[in-house]
């Protein structure tokens, strides 16, 4: 991965990694995962989870 990639999502993820996720709306956390889910990937030939998750239920 590269490091910019990995200080993005380092970034994303800093508002909730080490705390109780209790302490966070239900908005917040999804927030997150949508944002970490959007981002394209190289393994996945630079298609976001997301995209890949719909490509294959589409099928």
């Amino acid at each position: 991965m590269e490091q910019a990639a990995i200080t993005r999502t380092v970034g994303v993820a800093a508002g909730v990694k080490g705390t109780y996720l209790s302490v966070h709306t239900r908005a917040r956390l999804d927030a997150v995962a949508a944002d970490l889910n959007g981002r394209p990937r190289k393994t996945l030939d630079r298609e976001s989870p997301t995209e890949r998750l719909h490509t294959l239920l589409a099928a």
